[in-house]
């Protein structure tokens, strides 16, 4: 029998400064999974563990404990040492991990991928040092009886780990655990203090188990592709919940017992590759196995060993003992040892008639849903086509996507498999699209209808397919001929397609024919994918950005880039499609480069399963390393900074020209020295200045107080004594009392209207007015509805009725006629040249291409269409064209409500820079404020050292007096901890997958919204959820059934919505299941406590940050709390903080001065 080869992982304290430090230098393969692992490092730490380790740079002292810095240098070198052994033929039949090192062997054994477990790995660390207090553990080299027998260690520690007969560890506190050390050395037994900083496996880390527990349940979590032994049970496992992964550094390992069953079963016949960077596990196993076995335990790293050398030889004796040579070697396949997926999607030509077959009858809503869209029977065009017009673009490119559609779902429903990779040729990437989760069926049809309409109407153009010629002697021989042509499509190395217009299409035939190739012309009318599209691709590209697209579960590969699809950007990769090349080869050789992988056409027809036949034989994989996607803003002003570094150089090598007595190398050294004197006199010039500052903050002579922080223009336009803005909570929880508190108080308060009717927001508005001066200002806000345009346009028309003069705009895409009819208000040119308006617009934004919309004047097309209708004067239309469309913008990080999760941190420096780009000189005027995660004075203090000119605060204003919410909300609000709150559907947007952060504690309401949206996704309809399911959520949930709602639904809901539904059960299941989402929300804002398990509360960690914050003092009860005078707490904490930091940061430098 052959041995079975096992990867043994371990865990805290087998570490080292410099471990792996040889491989990283000589070992490409571990080189390049280090780097890309250290880049997620990067994003999520602020620090590198390449660097920490000491791969770069100096050597470091021999051993190293901080949990952030070791949990993911241990993860990455044991992960990179074992892929390196992979890809040198040596496959793990077993991986047995000890605590942290059940992540590396989770990772390999494809129960996660390596990002994902890296990512844990992490967010564990981050929980253990937030919320634990700091301990330690201890090795001790005797027999685990003898812990039960000595008091000294079972009453001042916990045993955590039984490693073997004569070796366990114990963790405590530090205190206790030096005590214990002191008594086990005065009766002769070794222990050795390990380099970790938390007592791990004991009750030190209880504390951190909620939040780890809160970020585990959201990961998928995979059977293993290969045997998994359990360092928990010391079993083979073959399912694991998301809990385990907490139970690792929880509970007691058991290793000794996991050599034990893989021993019972394989006897002498196993080989352990030890992965731990000390060969920490192939110690602990001598001690298991017989002596004349220990051959069989190969270690590849070591502290006191050459590592190169070290490394080599081990790799020899492992190979020799597998005895390994030519085919017998095993093969690298990918991560985890398993076989990836590609799914494929054909394009335009793959349609023939009968396509579809029994798939229409299978899947009726879908063909229902395209029957209403379409106007027209698919499945009568598809099998039948009476009319002839399956050949026309416009009706080929609709009844493709849903064929393909129809034949992805038949192929889910009978494999259960999703695909690791999606990738379309043409049309075929929009039903790529739809399986990663952009979108659901009927918007990606309706872009498609689109697609075909302009697509179409195309004249005069032409393509065809030259085979035979590669891709430089098709472009020469098109340069030689003068022909207006392109290449459209690289099929594969050896046939591409050509683009352009229709005579020159004919007239080069006989070239090509000539240069040996076969020349194909193609029954079209448009000349597809070239510039020739550039009038459908403008009117496409707007008809494209109103949508909104959910984040890919699944990559898909785009045609324009041969890369994967970038959430941020997908309306732009998508319209560009239709003017660019598809980069079919490309993108196959790039998912090649992954490993091995099984690409399978879905849909008609077998064109690309041949291509991609075509594309092995005569292409390469392509090895990228996928590097972190950069944001635009970032990659241009880096561009500038070389440019400008390189314009400098210039200059000064043009200076030293000039004198001819300088020999070139003392130029070079001139130009060095000159550049190092600039750098240095740049530093000592700003750090005058800073000293100079930090030395009038140490003295007092320029104090910082709650009113100078902030932009000071800002404060003086908006008539405030604070940068401070209350943030608008919808349904009017954000009420006129609270704005009114706010104006008073210096501060500028918004209402939150949203989700009130217009009635009651005049109400509110008119008592805003009664009770305030002129001078006071307040503010409303306006929600981005893309289904109920009219409702957006009916509050901007009540705003002006009533004189609102502020208005916060939150959730936009794009700009909307509303919001410019509202930005014209009052516009006018002042006596100094600018333009101004009545109409000041804060744009809440938390993408970088909303806030570059903002930063604009108002679309053109937007403007003439306002100045066709009698809208605008002809007047406004000309100033529109000078003024952005905002006054401001608020950059919204992590929030409660509507998120995208994003990180201030890395969000507001980039707007900023956006900001001073698009805008230069006059970028000032336009300032930038930060919202989201703000409810203590330290993410206060580091909004504006970031550069905010202004703060919004929102959750912990909920939790106020002021509040038009209930009580109970409140209560529960008060409680509330960082932890507490969990993503849910938002009613607004929930086809689209739009998500809304709210209270998770004390409630069932997030458990039950996110089960309904999960059978929104799998069914078509509320019949096909099942008897157990229908029962559980009308009696349970709902406590009424779905025809009771429906029928409530029809007489007060939306009649396009009503409209829309009809005859649609997927439609009507949404409808069914916004009205719960509704209701909670009703629940909580009037507080009704028999439904209080279904309160759904908008909120972020915020308040959970403010509740820890003040707690122990007066404003701990919500009772006390006004939003007033949370606010300037705020304020005040956060300017003696500032005061505190700088003075600690400066105080040094200006002793040495002195």
């Amino acid at each position: 029998m052959r041995s079975k080869i096992v990867f043994m992982f371990a865990g805290q304290g087998s570490q080292y400064y410099g471990m792996g430090r040889s491989l990283f230098d000589n070992e490409t393969v571990y080189r390049e999974i280090m780097l890309s692992l250290d880049k997620i490092v990067q994003s999520n730490c602020n620090f590198s563990v390449i660097d920490v380790l000491g791969n770069k740079g100096p050597s470091k002292p021999a051993s190293f404990g901080r949990t952030l810095h070791t949990h993911p240098a241990i993860f990455m070198t044991e992960y990179a040492l074992a892929q390196t052994l992979i890809r040198r033929g040596i496959q793990p039949d077993y991986v047995l991990g000890t605590s942290l090192g059940e992540f590396a062997a989770a990772a390999i054994a494809g129960i996660m991928e390596p990002e994902m477990a890296l990512e844990a790995v992490i967010r564990q660390a981050q929980a253990f040092e937030t919320h634990c207090e700091a301990g330690g553990m201890a090795a001790v080299l005797d027999n685990p009886a003898f812990y039960a027998e000595l008091p000294l260690l079972n009453q001042n520690s916990e045993m955590v780990a039984v490693n073997n007969d004569a070796h366990f560890v114990i963790a405590g506190t530090d205190a206790d655990l030096g005590k214990i050390r002191d008594g086990l050395n005065s009766k002769g037994i070794i222990s050795l203090q390990l380099p970790v900083s938390h007592g791990f496996h004991s009750r030190l880390i209880d504390r951190a188990r909620e939040p780890f527990m809160a970020y585990l349940n959201r990961l998928a979590i995979r059977k293993p592709s290969i045997g998994f032994i359990s360092g928990l049970s010391g079993e083979q496992v073959t399912q694991l919940q998301p809990s385990y992964f907490w139970d690792i550094a929880r509970e007691q390992m058991h290793f000794s017992k996991s050599i034990a069953t893989l021993r019972h079963k394989y006897g002498d016949s196993l080989i352990f590759a030890d992965m731990s960077p000390g060969g920490t596990l192939g110690n602990f196993t001598k001690r298991l196995i017989d002596d004349s076995l220990h051959r069989n335990i190969v270690a590849f790293l070591s502290p006191f060993a050459d590592q190169k050398g070290y490394f080599e030889q081990s790799v020899n004796k492992m190979t020799d003992m597998m005895g390994l040579n030519g085919s017998e070697r095993p093969q690298f396949k990918s991560k985890g040892d398993r076989v990836m997926l590609a799914y494929m999607f054909p394009g335009q030509g793959s349609q023939v008639k009968g396509m579809g077959g029994q798939w229409f009858d299978q899947f009726p809503e879908i063909t229902k849903i395209a029957d209403r869209v379409l106007g027209y029977s698919i499945k009568d065009l598809c099998l039948n086509d009476p009319e002839r017009k399956l050949g026309q673009t416009a009706f080929t490119q609709p009844a493709l996507y849903t064929v393909n559609a129809l034949a992805y779902m038949s192929k889910f429903q009978e494999t259960g498999q999703q695909p690791d990779y999606l990738i379309g040729h043409s049309l075929g990437e929009y039903n790529a699209l739809l399986a990663g989760g952009a979108f659901d069926f009927e918007t990606g049809l309706r872009l498609v209808q689109k697609r075909g309409e302009l697509m179409g109407m195309a004249r005069g153009g032409g393509m065809a397919a030259v085979i035979g010629l590669d891709e430089d002697r098709i472009q020469q021989i098109i340069e030689e001929s003068g022909a207006a042509l392109s290449i459209a499509n690289h099929n594969s190395p050896s046939q591409i397609v050509i683009s352009g217009k229709a005579d020159d299409i004919g007239r080069v035939e006989k070239r090509f024919a000539d240069a040996g190739a076969v020349y194909v012309p193609l029954n079209v009318s448009g000349a597809f994918h070239s510039t020739f599209m550039n009038e459908a691709y403008e009117q496409f590209k707007r008809f494209v950005q109103s949508f909104k697209f959910g984040k890919l579960a699944i990559p898909v590969i785009s045609n324009v880039y041969a890369r994967p699809y970038r959430s941020a950007v997908m309306d732009d990769t998508l319209s560009k499609q239709m003017v660019s090349a598809v980069k079919w080869t490309e993108s196959i050789r790039y998912v090649m480069g992954k490993g091995e992988v099984d690409f399978v056409e879905i849909g008609p027809g077998d064109v690309l399963k041949k291509l991609v036949t075509k594309i092995k034989l005569q292409a390469e994989p392509l090895i990228v390393e996928d590097e972190e996607l950069e944001d635009e803003t970032e990659a241009e002003v880096r561009v500038e900074v070389e440019a400008l570094q390189q314009q400098a150089e210039v200059q000064a090598n043009e200076r030293l020209d000039g004198n001819t007595d300088v020999p070139a190398s003392v130029k070079s050294e001139q130009v060095t020295v000159e550049h190092a004197q600039i750098i240095e006199s740049y530093h000592a010039a700003v750090g005058a200045q800073t000293e100079a500052a930090a030395a009038h903050a140490v003295t007092g002579h320029a104090a910082i107080s709650p009113a100078t922080l902030g932009n000071e223009a800002f404060r003086k336009e908006y008539r405030l004594k604070y940068a401070y803005l209350v943030g608008p909570m919808h349904r009017g929880i954000s009420s006129s009392e609270m704005v009114v508190k706010a104006a008073k108080a210096g501060m500028l308060g918004f209402l939150g209207a949203d989700g009130l009717e217009t009635n009651a927001v005049e109400r509110e508005l008119a008592a805003i007015k009664n009770a305030l001066t002129l001078e006071q200002p307040y503010g409303a806000n306006i929600v981005y509805n893309p289904h109920l345009p009219e409702a957006e346009e009916k509050f901007i028309q009540m705003y002006l009725k009533h004189g609102v003069s502020v208005l916060m705009a939150s959730e936009y895409l794009s700009i909307t006629p509303a919001l410019v009819m509202f930005r014209a208000n009052g516009i006018r040119r002042q006596a100094d040249g600018s333009v101004a308006s009545n109409g000041r617009i804060i744009g809440k934004v938390s993408r970088p291409e909303v806030a570059e919309a903002f930063l604009k004047p108002a679309p053109a097309r937007i403007v003439e269409k306002l100045l066709i209708t009698n809208v605008i004067s002809a007047e406004q239309a000309e100033l529109l064209k000078e003024l952005p469309m905002a006054d401001e913008l608020c950059v919204e990080g992590d929030s409660g409500g509507y998120t995208e999760g994003a990180s201030l941190t890395s969000l507001l420096p980039t707007i900023i820079r956006l900001r001073n780009e698009m805008l230069g000189s006059k970028g000032g005027h336009i300032r930038i404020g930060a919202a989201g995660g703000i409810g203590t004075p330290e993410s206060a203090a580091a909004a504006f050292l970031m550069g905010a000119d202004f703060i919004v605060t929102g959750s912990i204003n909920q939790c106020t007096v002021e509040a038009r919410t209930s009580d109970s909300a409140k209560d529960l609000l008060q409680q509330m901890n960082i932890q507490d709150t969990e993503y849910v559907p938002s009613s607004a947007m929930f086809e689209m997958g739009a998500k809304v952060q709210v209270l998770k504690r004390g409630v069932f309401f997030p458990a039950r919204a996110n089960k309904l949206y999960d059978f929104y996704r799998v069914f078509q309809s509320l019949d096909e959820i099942g008897e157990k399911n229908s029962v559980l959520i009308q009696e349970k949930y709902f406590k009424r059934s779905f025809t009771r709602i429906l029928e409530d639904i029809r007489l007060n809901g939306s009649a396009d919505e009503i409209a829309k539904a009809s005859g649609n059960g997927k439609q009507q299941m949404a409808l069914v299941f916004k009205w719960y989402l509704e209701q909670a929300l009703s629940f909580a804002v009037r507080g009704e406590k028999e439904h209080q398990i279904d309160y759904q509360i908008f909120c972020g960690p915020a308040l959970g940050a403010f509740n820890q914050w003040v707690k122990g003092t007066e404003l701990e009860h919500w009772r006390n709390r006004n939003v007033d005078v949370i606010g300037l707490k705020l304020l005040e904490e956060t300017a003696a903080l500032l005061l505190e930091r700088l003075q600690s940061l400066c105080e040094p430098a200006l002793a040495v001065r002195a």
